[in-house]
């Protein structure tokens, strides 16, 4: 259930099984950890007020090392995760790097930690994250997906292709998962796959589907754009579709100045969702706008580029070992 938690109420149900267990055998430290887990992730599952949630995936992780120390180390990916989701990702590096160098390992950490590196541009260190999750738990779709997007972000579809194909059939993923694999498929010129598979991560959980006929009417006779631009603008006014999605799309639609306003709201004040998709290749358009460096500033990756001394080159981020 919690592997598979984009869909219907698994996230619920594995948080009640969590919960249960702990009720069951109270010193059982990785019931905790795993609770925690799944409490960490209703913001993005459920739209969770994201402080509450945070606290309570922090109470619990610590309810669970106050009767198993075996679980301490490893623990600090809850950290890691609020740090990250609170833009502050020098601080969720350090969390991460002690999880993922436990002495009990946790496949959760490692794609965690994946996300994070993504985030502020590394994407091929992101990459090394991915697989060694996916070695750790090769049955994962969440993670067999996580690999798939890695692979994406490095401009590997072929690889994306294998690792997207073996999480679809481990099971559903997410509207950003979706969107993915249908990135994938637009890079092949399978269009007509990936208007398939886009709608189909759009019906996820009753999500809009009105929009993918118009954009990718647009993507091939660019004089349909203001239509497409209208279907994006209903979807989001919806509230049934990743905005992240809504801001790729722009991108992908010439409308560069929309997609930076989305991108800017999603790096506001109280916002928490990954923002790693502004580093895909086919985004470029919006890493070379003249504000791009003061999202970077408001998602706390500048500082973290500073801090670690890395150099903007181009089109990517190169930061010493």
């Amino acid at each position: 259930a919690f592997d598979r938690r984009s869909i219907g109420t698994n996230l619920d149900e594995a948080i009640a099984l969590f919960e249960e267990t702990t009720r069951l055998d109270p010193l059982f430290g990785p019931a905790y950890l795993s609770l925690a887990k799944s409490y960490a992730l209703l913001p993005d599952y459920r739209d969770a007020p994201a402080d509450e949630s945070h606290k309570l995936a922090i109470d619990t992780v610590e309810r669970g090392i106050a009767v198993d120390d075996s679980i301490r180390d490893v623990s600090r990916m809850i950290y890691g995760l609020v740090y990250n989701k609170q833009r502050q990702p020098l601080k969720a590096e350090k969390a991460y790097q002690q999880a993922i160098q436990a002495k009990i390992v946790d496949s959760t950490a490692f794609n965690w930690y994946a996300r994070m590196l993504a985030g502020v541009g590394r994407s091929d260190d992101a990459l090394e994250q991915a697989l060694a999750a996916q070695r750790l738990d090769p049955t994962s779709s969440v993670i067999n997906t996580l690999v798939a997007t890695m692979y994406l972000w490095v401009n590997d579809s072929e690889n994306a292709g294998i690792y997207f194909q073996r999480s679809s059939q481990l099971g559903e993923g997410s509207q950003y998962e979706y969107f993915g694999y249908a990135l994938m498929l637009m890079r092949q010129n399978r269009l007509q796959e990936a208007i398939s598979l886009a709608q189909s991560g759009a019906a996820i959980n009753g999500g809009n589907v009105s929009w993918v006929q118009p954009v990718f009417a647009a993507l091939a006779d660019p004089s349909q754009r203001a239509d497409a631009i209208v279907a994006l603008d209903a979807a989001m006014n919806s509230g049934r579709l990743d905005p992240r999605v809504i801001m790729a799309m722009r991108v992908f639609l010439d409308d560069v100045d929309g997609a930076m306003r989305i991108a800017k709201e999603l790096a506001g004040p109280g916002m928490h969702r990954p923002m790693d998709l502004i580093f895909l290749p086919e985004l470029r358009a919006l890493r070379e706008h003249p504000e791009f460096f003061e999202l970077m500033d408001m998602l706390g990756v500048q500082e973290y580029w500073d801090k670690n001394d890395c150099v903007w080159l181009d089109d990517s981020i190169s930061c010493p070992d």
